[in-house]
């Protein structure tokens, strides 16, 4: 091919919206001479990781994939060169032979370029006839890229003979290269084009609009029976709306039977209009309409006296276990055969996972490889003792000798924590939260790689790999692919010849976050921050204001370093990589990345809010398991919160009647929270009642909250103790867990509920969400255990985003707690859950009992004093380490407003005081000289606060 090829080339990284146009023959001509040469030298020559990235930031750059538009941006104007970039860095591939490497890649007749790094790796372009689809968006070309990348990366890697580690950050089509000296630069202009162009085919994310199931089928029916069936066009027509927005076509016959009209053909037009304009419906909209036509539902402590009432709706019928059974092995078989992902939503406590493994262990041949993920250590043990119980008996029933061998074999790997060797040294990383290196391993430990933990990634037979959940989104060991002899030692295989999955399996909810969104204020180091912040009060979208001051992150970028990449000996290295944690943004970082890429998905999870950038990150796929086909088995997550995080994947829901003899029942008008249980007289109240139950029972099983009070850890071994309970734990530890199958009775005290703020959090990352969250309060549908109906006045979320942050997080877990007994394969036994809320329609009720019916009268006990700051809030405040006493700033980090502080400061002060923080006056410096004095609230050390006030150009007198 010789025609001439294009791309932008800019003289600063920093300023791309300056690119101009250049051939890539006549940049590789700059690359020979000696233009950068002393630049160039001067990096390779430095060893300090801050200044070599201050140098490269003095070089041009070029953009091999693409021609920017006139505004250095990608879009529909854009144009793709063809050319793919591989990176391999030097730091990554210690030991290997880049001169050989560079002879091997210049024989490649789709070649373009080669040439030597800054810092001394090897960079060069792949010719492919890659182009833009005419019509087609700009996301479908950066999709369509990525998987030319992978194409490509593949013909590479099985193109050559010398095993390297290839840097895959370069998948974007934005990506940039930093041009360097190399007089030996090579360049091929009669290249041949690698065909990948027709493999590469941009499928849109197309959301299934799938119809509510039965449980909002007849929660709106509840809600209907209390709107007049004679509304006005008008006031009809927003019932309608918001019934289709929920269940789409389904809803139409539910409204056909509701309206009174005597002009039929009218009403089906009127609802097959809205059916095209639905967008939008939740339970707590329709209430609220109904509220507007008159209906006034019990409030406060009203609640206490509602009964639950029995009510004309028919469910359909739940799955058996034969015919549940039958399901899940269509959908495995499915999965496996096809190698597709599957999303599983099977009734918790139905034996999911034992099903799952009897069929990987008829399905799955020795020579394919299976990930089998789980939330636990111990779990994972308990996977490999009953998937050989399984293989030990297909092989003794089997009829041909190839049945005998079916499965393969399988293994628990276990975390460094557990198996590494060398307690001393890794007792030093872990008590500084740092992650032990690689060179640790093969310079500063005696073993130098010859251990347990590195030797069980070394078994050639063990074809179905158990680990935790950890492994799907974290960084992978280094040791994954096993090890293999270097001199007197061990050292990393390479990853292209190791052990990588056919299948991955994920048993239970994956979808985890931290607890608090990462946050960057006004006050950051970073002044292009305080610009996207600016531009985003202003009206502008965070994408918008990131690309805005797109040149103004790139120069930042020189001061966000991540971690050192030098390892002299262990106390020098922990100590640099905790400095770089304290100087290392993850927002910056992530914002950087989207600038580079343009990559819309980087600022998934991250808003503006209150003069700070937020991110709250959900834990999704690494890139090496982002196209392995996956069944997620999870028995309690929500639809509309899988369907928002793995579009692409379809859900399938199967619920199973519990066993006969075994009856769960419900508190109707109280829920046992963790404020009541804190008061000391109804603590004694509840625990004589339970024990009263206990009584009855030989094998008593209790599930309740770990605490009930800040810093309390023993709440629940307390009242198991109180109660005589044989098996005991609480909400937040019960994925997994199978030691309550043969109980009698088991008590579920209380319910796990997130807090508002971190549902609302959720929200906002999962949905991008803005509002609030908001409770209410509606009749749901209850399936009773001897086939009819109950409506129950139970709590509802505000809108459906924050329904569905409810049901996938707190609801879940109070579910799984009645999993735990094992309903559908377990013994007979009572479940009792002191808890009002509504438990979904997978969930038979025998029947329901009061509070007084255990308890004795919930009004005459004390009211909890209420308290301005939740103890998340607190917790927050003391891991920043200080907050000042300024009316501004105590409103924007506690969470209140401005008339609350003004009007509550004594109490606010005294709260942060119980919490532990200590009122200080100081006296400080501006960078200017001048002096100033403030007041401020810090929480042990002043370390925190004196590195902000550094961050700010002041300092501490």
């Amino acid at each position: 091919m010789s025609a001439t090829i294009y791309a932008s080339f800019v003289d600063s990284i920093f300023n791309q919206d300056a690119a101009k146009q250049t051939t890539v023959e006549e940049i590789i001509d700059l690359v020979r001479s000696d233009r950068y040469k002393a630049l160039t030298d001067q990096i390779r020559q430095e060893t300090a990781d801050e200044r070599t990235k201050e140098l490269k930031a003095s070089l041009p750059a070029f953009l091999p994939s693409i021609v920017l538009d006139s505004q250095g941006k990608v879009s529909d104007d854009s144009v793709p060169t063809g050319v793919v970039q591989f990176d391999i860095d030097a730091k990554d591939n210690r030991g290997l032979n880049f001169s050989r490497l560079k002879e091997e890649v210049i024989r490649l007749p789709e070649c373009l370029y080669a040439f030597t790094s800054p810092r001394g790796g090897l960079k060069f372009g792949i010719l492919t006839d890659f182009s833009h689809v005419e019509g087609s968006g700009v996301e479908s070309m950066k999709v369509r890229f990525k998987q030319a990348y992978k194409i490509c990366k593949k013909y590479v890697e099985q193109s050559m003979s010398v095993t390297f580690e290839l840097d895959n950050s370069v998948q974007s089509i934005r990506q940039s290269c930093w041009l360097s000296h190399d007089p030996d630069a090579f360049f091929q202009d009669q290249c041949v084009a690698l065909p990948v162009d027709d493999q590469c085919v941009f499928s849109p994310v197309e959301y299934l609009i799938v119809a509510g199931g039965p449980s909002d089928t007849a929660a709106v029916q509840l809600a209907l029976d209390q709107i007049p069936r004679t509304l006005k066009y008008d006031d009809r027509r927003s019932v309608n709306l918001c019934v289709l927005g929920m269940l789409h076509a389904d809803g139409i016959p539910l409204l056909k039977n509701h309206w009174l009209t005597d002009d039929h053909e009218k009403l089906s037009r009127q609802l097959e209009e809205c059916l095209q304009r639905a967008e939008y419906g939740s339970i707590a909209l329709l209430w609220s309409i109904a509220r507007k036509h008159g209906y006034t539902g019990p409030t406060g402590k009203q609640r206490w006296k509602v009964t639950p009432e029995p009510c004309d709706l028919v469910l359909e019928p739940l799955s058996t276990v034969e015919e549940a059974q039958a399901k899940l092995t269509d959908i495995v078989h499915d999965f496996i055969v096809n190698k597709r992902s599957q999303f599983i939503n099977v009734t918790a406590g139905a034996g999911k996972t034992q099903t799952i493994l009897k069929i990987l262990a008829k399905e799955v041949p020795w020579n394919t490889n299976v990930l089998f993920l789980v939330p636990t250590h111990q779990l994972a043990t308990e996977i490999v003792e009953r998937f050989n119980a399984i293989k030990t008996e297909n092989a003794r029933t089997a009829t041909t000798f190839r049945d005998k061998f079916k499965g393969g074999n399988v293994v628990a790997l276990k975390g460094r924590d557990s198996l590494c060797e060398n307690r001393v040294l890794l007792k030093k990383y872990t008590d500084s939260d740092v992650s032990m290196p690689l060179a640790e391993c093969l310079r500063g430990c005696h073993l130098q790689g010859d251990c347990h933990y590195t030797a069980q990634f070394n078994n050639p037979l063990g074809n179905i790999r158990v680990m935790t959940h950890h492994e799907w989104s974290n960084q992978q060991s280094v040791w994954f692919h096993g090890a293999q002899r270097d001199g007197d030692g061990y050292r990393p295989k390479d990853r292209r010849n190791g052990w990588v999955p056919d299948y991955i399996v994920i048993d239970e909810n994956i979808f985890t976050s931290s607890r608090y969104p990462d946050r960057e204020t006004m006050a950051s180091q970073f002044q292009s921050l305080r610009q996207v912040i600016q531009s985003v009060n202003s009206g502008k979208s965070l994408k918008e204001a990131a690309l805005e001051h797109r040149s103004a992150i790139f120069s930042d970028s020189r001061f966000n370093y991540r971690r050192s990449e030098k390892f002299t000996e262990t106390d020098i290295y922990i100590s640099e990589k905790k400095d770089m944690k304290n100087r290392f943004s993850a927002i910056f970082h992530q914002l950087h990345e989207f600038c580079r890429t343009e990559e819309a998905s980087l600022l998934d999870g991250m808003w503006v809010e209150s003069d700070a950038i937020l991110w709250l990150q959900v834990k999704t796929a690494a890139d090496r398991y982002a196209d392995v086909p996956t069944l997620f088995l999870d028995a309690t997550a929500n639809r509309e919160v899988v369907r928002q995080l793995l579009p692409r994947v379809p859900f399938h829901r199967i619920a199973i009647k519990s066993k006969d003899d075994v009856n769960l029942y419900q508190m109707s008008d109280k829920t046992l929270t963790k404020d009541s249980l804190a008061n000391p007289e109804k603590f004694k109240a509840v625990a004589a009642g339970l024990k009263k139950i206990a009584t009855s029972y030989k094998n008593v099983g209790l599930i309740t909250y770990k605490g009930v009070r800040q810093g309390e850890d023993d709440f629940y071994k307390k009242l198991a103790a109180e109660i005589d309970a044989h098996h005991f734990t609480y909400f937040g530890n019960l994925r997994g867990i199978n030691g309550f199958e043969e109980v009698d009775c088991l008590l579920v005290v209380g319910r796990h509920f997130l807090p508002t703020t971190a549902s609302g959090n959720l929200a906002r990352a999962i949905f991008d969400h803005k509002d609030k969250h908001q409770s209410a309060y509606a009749n749901l549908p209850v399936r009773m255990k001897d086939g009819s109906v109950y409506k129950l006045n139970s709590y509802i979320a505000g809108d459906s985003n924050h329904q569905a942050i409810y049901e996938h997080f707190s609801l879940s877990e109070t579910l799984q707690a009645i999993g735990r007994a094992r309903p559908v394969h377990g013994c007979k036994k009572d479940i009792f859950v002191f808890a009002n809320e509504n438990l979904s329609l997978d969930t038979e009720v025998t029947g329901f009992f009061s509070y007084e019916d255990h308890f004795g009268n919930p009004t005459a006990l004390p009211k909890p004093v209420s308290t301005l700051l939740s103890p998340e809030t607190l917790d927050q405040i003391k891991e920043r380490g200080y907050l000042q006493v300024k009316e501004g700033e105590l409103a924007d980090q506690l969470g209140l407003t401005r008339r609350q502080v003004k009007t509550k400061k004594p109490q606010i002060e005294a709260e942060l005081t119980i919490a532990g923080m200590t009122k200080q006056s100081f006296e400080g410096r501006y960078s200017n000289g001048c002096r100033w004095a403030r007041d401020y609230f810090v929480f042990g050390t002043c370390n925190k606060l004196e590195q902000a006030l550094k961050l700010n150009n002041e300092k501490l007198l």
